[in-house]
């Protein structure tokens, strides 16, 4: 079992007892778990109200503005895009999205590295399937994406044509790589 020193209380503690922290070389806190709990119920008690007491306090600050940012974000009738890829042996990921398709294909790549690291998958049959290619491969599969659809809608109205479009390939006899949709 590995060892690690904490920077704070200089106790050389197993590996288990250390947060995660991906930006750190071996993917560890400097800080023990113990060390963690302890600085931030101190600074709970030194600060109670920095979260939710006060008119300016960090929650209470953001929350109205969040709230209306968010109401506006999810109901607009922003520009809806149902789009596709194709893979070589004739499968097929139907996706929406409101965001640019390059802002939606980078985030793709970003959950497939995550994936490649044994994080979860968010799209789990998407995801394996890319894994089938090397990370150049499958980042050339994911830049051909394409647009299906675009219209000006709201989430639910993109959520929907999404949908129909998965189950019209479905239909058709396609082999999609989205969850079972009925």
């Amino acid at each position: 079992m590995s060892t690690k020193k904490c920077n704070q209380c200089k106790l050389e503690k197993p590996t288990t007892e250390f947060n995660k922290l991906t930006k750190s070389k071996d993917g560890l806190q400097m800080k023990c778990k113990t060390c963690c709990k302890q600085n931030s119920k101190r600074f709970r008690i030194k600060n109670p109200n920095y979260y939710w007491g006060q008119e300016n306090s960090y929650f209470v600050k953001y929350y109205d503005e969040k709230n209306n940012y968010n109401k506006i974000y999810y109901s607009a009738n922003k520009t809806a895009k149902v789009y596709r890829i194709d893979f070589p042996d004739g499968q097929i990921y139907i996706g929406s999205t409101k965001r640019t398709l390059a802002q939606r294909i980078n985030n793709h790549l970003v959950d497939y590295r995550r994936f490649t690291r044994n994080a979860k998958p968010t799209l789990p049959l998407f995801h394996k399937k890319l894994n089938d290619y090397s990370p150049q491969q499958a980042k050339k599969l994911l830049k051909s994406a394409y647009i299906v659809k675009e219209f000006d809608g709201n989430r639910t109205d993109m959520l929907e044509a999404e949908k129909k479009e998965i189950l019209k390939l479905r239909k058709a006899g396609y082999i999609l790589l989205n969850k079972n949709i009925k």
